[in-house]
């Protein structure tokens, strides 16, 4: 029944332009969604941004899924579906794994499988793969179908993390199958079968290009050796080129010294912006307390009970970086001396070039009102968690070293 959404939109006070610029109405005033089965996509704290549906009809218009366009806040080449169910365990284990459609993690997160995430009905692309690496991962799982276009995919989607230094997988899916049908005839225990049999990326890279090259001819072997050490070499961390050079020739059956192993390949250059407001290496310390601050500037000119948790329990000590250590001290200063300490206060007064980067940093992510005390708690007792590790190894290494006291 037609117009059914949009009468109940306004019956909540949400009117045509409000559902328009969300990118549920369509500049026509037609329902986006309409026949469709339609699940919510979020952002990694949680909240709906935009969404993806499914026809369940034949003769529905348009393909079988279909995303919100773009808005403000819904950017396809940037959201990871199913990082909000996932984002704990991917941190806490290090490894993702990656499907390609939304039903596809659906049913892998719902199988136990917490740590899947799929793109958006677009090529997973470098803005993906940086919010996975700025959670830390050392490993990632590649699950795409095991059709043409799913192979193709996986050679993408592996060279961006294998350049990364990313230990890369991929998932042994049969041909016509993907995730979700293989869970629904197999079960989760084929299903974790198939993630230990899966296969580093370089061989699964061999054995790909080696259905189109004729391998067993001397100038398709070049042709083959010489594409994939192409690929290898464009790789920023030597002793992965190096290595990765080391199998490709094992591989193969090709001399090292064909391939230059051990004549290293010329250092790739790289110009760093220093205004960049993204993370060059993964610094665990650094990310934890960029949130901590995520939540005190955004969220405590409204909440003075979460400056009173911070006062209580953080000193500066307890930050390990200077730009961080350096905010935190402002703010609280602020905060005791009934200044402002809201987010344009703080800019104003930032002089060093670090603390303006780091403040950038710090505002690059959103935060969940709704949880806002629970989870700055939560991050609270994490930085004092781990100053309890640093000082505990310090005794450790006192010691050891045979430099305490009697009284120590």
């Amino acid at each position: 029944q037609p117009q059914v959404f949009v009468k109940a939109m306004r019956e909540q006070k949400v009117f045509e332009d409000v559902l328009e610029a969300a990118g549920l109405l369509s500049s026509n005033k037609w329902e986006f969604f309409s026949d469709r089965i339609t699940i919510p996509i979020r952002d990694a704290t949680g909240a709906v941004i935009g969404f993806s549906a499914r026809k369940f009809k034949t003769d529905t218009f348009g393909g079988k899924y279909i995303n919100t366009p773009e808005t403000a806040l819904f950017k396809k080449s940037k959201v990871l579906f199913g990082l909000s169910y996932c984002r704990k365990r991917i941190m806490k284990e290090r490894k993702a794994m990656i499907v390609e459609g939304q039903i596809d993690a659906l049913r892998l997160i719902y199988s136990g499988f917490n740590w899947t995430v799929a793109g958006q009905g677009t090529a997973f692309g470098e803005e993906h793969a940086k919010e996975l690496i700025q959670l830390g991962v050392h490993q990632v799982y590649l699950a795409l179908d095991g059709d043409t276009a799913g192979r193709e995919a996986a050679v993408k989607i592996g060279h961006l993390f294998q350049k990364e230094g990313i230990e890369v997988f991929v998932v042994p899916l049969p041909e016509k199958c993907d995730p979700d049908l293989m869970l629904q005839e197999k079960g989760p225990e084929e299903w974790q079968k198939l993630i230990e049999a899966s296969g580093d990326y370089l061989s699964f890279l061999v054995e790909h290009l080696s259905q189109t090259i004729n391998i067993q001819s001397p100038a398709g072997k070049n042709e083959l050796v010489q594409t994939i050490a192409k690929r290898i070499r464009d790789w920023d961390h030597p002793l992965m080129v190096h290595e990765s050079l080391r199998k490709l020739a094992r591989l193969t059956q090709t001399p090292e010294n064909l391939l230059s192993v051990h004549e290293g390949a010329p250092p790739q250059v790289h110009i760093k912006r220093q205004a960049s407001v993204t993370f060059t290496d993964i610094d665990p310390d650094r990310i934890l307390e960029a949130d901590l601050l995520r939540w005190l500037i955004l969220m405590g000119p409204g909440m003075p009970q979460l400056i009173e948790v911070a006062e209580w329990n953080l000193q500066p000590k307890h930050f390990r970086h200077p730009s961080s250590r350096g905010l935190y001290e402002k703010y609280i200063a602020a905060a005791k001396n009934g200044q402002p300490c809201d987010l344009l206060s703080l800019a104003i007064d930032l002089e060093q070039a670090e603390q303006q980067i780091f403040m950038a940093e710090v505002l690059q992510k959103k935060v969940n009102r709704e949880k806002a005390y629970e989870c700055f708690v939560e991050t609270v007792q994490r930085i004092l968690e781990r100053q309890w590790m640093y000082e505990r190894e310090e005794i450790k290494l006192k010691i050891y070293s045979g430099k305490c006291s009697e009284e120590e």
